[in-house]
């Protein structure tokens, strides 16, 4: 069994826990609106501390009950409050799916359910803590806006976004720090970008990878040759996976020869499923997909060790490019 590499984490300690991005950006607009209500199912943060000491009122602790969790926040956000439902991605997926179906879905009340450590972000944890079908699961179910932050930046402008709509909302947060993918000190110009659905990191002609969320981090830092070749490689960050932006994906896709997913989850409920629903059917013989095999992992040795031993090796894959 290989274990994870501590030293190659300590290189992301300078770069801000995204879920803190997120509590914090939640907690200024508390400031402006007192009538904004973050639930909390047994989760903690250190951003979350600042916020709790200075509005207690607008920080419900549900215990280990998600299922309550979201309905509480169905209720509260029926009355005209803006609800964000905080807890493992796992839990506030599969294990409250019917309160998220009949809840929130069946009368698209405009709350915000955050999912942190979304795939096989709690490696080690074992099945229980892995939320790999997650997309799935969400995306048949009606009206939800399903996001999910690569970096800092991303989750900065989503929750932004969220917080200034009145949209139902499924908000895929890592619960790692990452450095950032979007480093342009133009912050309007993504909030610009980020309107659409997906952003095209990097613009190619050849072959195009989609991906997202951690993932978008492990295909950089392994794409430094393909991208020495001038307009070969395209990666798009799919950011918005429900409602799928169709007519401008369609429109980006058609310049590529090769069209490559690589997804943290599990085939039959990824980006795979989701895109061949979708996406013109013309681009459908371009694509090979890369995804969790179908089963339950029960394995240790870390995120990185657990993709590579089921499918997704994202060296070996760029190297096949």
């Amino acid at each position: 069994m290989k274990r994870r590499k501590i030293s190659a984490l300590k290189k992301f300690s300078k770069f801000e826990f995204m879920r803190d991005i997120m509590v914090k950006e939640i907690g200024l607009g508390i400031k402006n609106n007192k009538d904004i209500f973050f639930l909390n199912a047994d989760m903690g943060a250190p951003a979350l501390d600042e916020v709790i000491n200075k509005y207690p009122k607008n920080v419900i602790h549900c215990g280990i009950s998600e299922q309550n969790m979201i309905t509480v926040g169905s209720g509260l956000a029926l009355r005209g409050s803006k609800v964000f439902c905080y807890g493992m991605a796992p839990f506030v997926t599969a294990r409250c799916y019917e309160q998220l179906k009949i809840s929130l879905s069946a009368m698209n009340v405009p709350v915000c359910v955050v999912g942190i450590g979304p795939g096989l972000g709690y490696a080690d944890a074992g099945p229980t803590h892995y939320a790999t079908e997650d997309l799935g699961i969400i995306a048949a179910l009606p009206n939800f806006n399903i996001l999910t932050a690569a970096d800092d930046i991303s989750c900065r402008i989503l929750t932004k976004k969220i917080l200034n709509s009145k949209m139902l909302s499924y908000f895929r947060i890592d619960r790692d720090a990452f450095p950032s993918v979007y480093n342009r000190k133009n912050l309007k110009y993504f909030d610009k970008s980020f309107k659409k659905g997906f952003n095209e990191i990097i613009r190619g002609n050849h072959t195009c990878i989609i991906t997202s969320g951690y993932l978008v981090h492990k295909v950089i830092d392994y794409s430094d040759n393909l991208k020495k070749k001038k307009n070969y490689l395209g990666i798009i960050d799919l950011y918005q996976h429900s409602p799928l932006n169709t007519k401008g994906l369609n429109q980006v896709l058609k310049r590529y020869k090769k069209i490559i997913i690589i997804d943290e989850q599990v085939e039959k409920l990824g980006t795979k499923s989701i895109l061949f629903n979708e996406i013109n059917p013309s681009l459908l013989s371009k694509i090979k997909s890369y995804s969790l095999p179908n089963k339950f992992i029960f394995e240790n040795g870390g995120r990185d060790y657990l993709l590579e031993k089921n499918g997704v090796n994202i060296k070996e894959i760029i190297k096949s490019i």
